[in-house]
């Protein structure tokens, strides 16, 4: 197994066509031969995340999806600069239905990810990120 140097990346957000803040994660993958054996994706923060609700500031969770797989950090209150530090992995089994994705993450891969407000449930939408 052979792991590949972390990649950071700064995702802009927008709602609606309007800006809505970013959220920086940080990429790790370890490969066996020429394909990925393990992603650890950690959600680091949020920053200048758009205001959703009406009495307080948004209580955000972001959600990170790689192929059918989605993993959820925790909701933080009242907050629009949320720091979740949250890792998730990644990892391909035989048979499972997203392990093809994950493999080709190297090649053309994308990774979503959403900011949801808990108040509101709307997204702060973001386009996929291409790895």
């Amino acid at each position: 197994l052979k792991s590949h140097p972390s990649r950071i990346l700064k995702v802009p957000l927008t709602l609606e066509g309007q800006k809505a803040g970013a959220v920086r994660m940080i990429l790790e993958t370890t490969f066996n031969g020429a394909v990925i054996d393990k992603l650890t994706i950690t959600v680091n923060d949020g920053m200048d995340l758009l205001n959703k609700d009406v009495k307080s500031l948004s209580d955000p969770l972001c959600q990170v999806t790689v192929g059918h797989v989605m993993r959820e950090t925790a909701v933080l209150s009242n907050t629009l600069s949320p720091r979740w530090k949250e890792a998730f992995d990644f990892t391909p089994e035989a048979k499972d239905e997203y392990a093809a994705a994950l493999r080709e993450l190297g090649h053309e891969g994308h990774l979503k990810q959403h900011v949801w407000d808990m108040d509101c449930h709307r997204a702060l939408r973001s386009r996929p990120a291409k790895l």
